[in-house]
């Protein structure tokens, strides 16, 4: 598996592979989440468990947006080149203590270690949903009793899903991805594995494909004279996340998941 994220950086030539605002409304997005779902308390140690947005997308990280004076995050990821890249990249890593390059499946860490795991669409690059479990359960085993787990998957339920399916299996996408977990098994293996499920959501509404198709259309066309408007107009599909229709709009499911104890 690692070897498929190794040649990554190279081959985005260490680019910024999303739109800035596109990039900024995500990390807006997943701030917020992250902020309601897991209130500052002091000297949290918090387990972040990839590195891409951080090596590569730095418009998208929000880690300096989410830790509190006293925190301690850690920061992982399975390819070396990724925990390279991001160790090196300044301002969006300043909340990074420690880096460490690992498997989320076979974590190196002892029992009941993290007050706060976050893992964003990490879970849903694996060949199989029986790595999706095992991952999960090794998140279950590392984080604290009571401890909190804020987790996304790819939203299955899209209404775009089938396009977006085909789209991956034509090799078009710049990584690999794969297969995701519905919202409803999502919720019941999490429950198997020993978490209680408190919160439940869909996030970034963005059109998949369409969005970024039209913020890079209005951008090449304007420069930056529109770029208030567009990201008025990013902000204002967050208030999808209110509606009923939120499951096929969303690009991602997400749950806040604690740790009984």
């Amino acid at each position: 598996m690692s070897q498929k994220w190794e040649s990554l950086p190279a081959r985005l030539n260490y680019a910024e592979p999303y739109d800035e605002l596109l990039a900024q409304d995500y990390s807006s997005i997943y701030a917020e989440l992250i902020n309601k779902w897991a209130p500052h308390f002091e000297d949290r140690l918090i387990l972040k468990t990839d590195l891409y947005d951080e090596a590569l997308c730095r418009f998208r990280s929000y880690a300096v947006k989410v830790a509190s004076a006293g925190d301690c995050m850690v920061g992982m990821d399975i390819s070396r080149e990724i925990v390279k890249a991001a160790r090196s990249s300044g301002h969006a890593c300043a909340p990074l203590q420690h880096f460490t390059c690992c498997d989320v499946r076979f974590l190196p860490f002892a029992e009941n270690s993290f007050d706060l795991v976050i893992s964003d669409s990490t879970l849903d690059h694996f060949e199989s949903r029986d790595d999706i479990h095992r991952s999960l359960a090794e998140l279950h085993r590392v984080l604290k009793p009571k401890g909190i787990m804020v987790l996304s998957l790819d939203n299955s339920s899209n209404f775009s899903e089938p396009l977006f399916r085909a789209w991956i299996a034509l090799g078009l996408a710049p990584f690999y991805i794969g297969p995701t977990l519905s919202r409803k098994k999502l919720v019941h293996t999490l429950l198997d594995l020993g978490f209680a499920v408190t919160d439940e959501t869909a996030i970034v509404h963005v059109p998949r494909f369409f969005g970024k198709a039209i913020v890079g259309l209005l951008r090449t066309v304007s420069g930056r004279k529109l770029d208030a408007r567009i990201s008025n107009w990013l902000k204002s599909l967050h208030l999808l996340e209110h509606m009923k229709i939120k499951y096929l709009t969303a690009q991602f499911i997400a749950v806040r998941a604690v740790k009984n104890g």
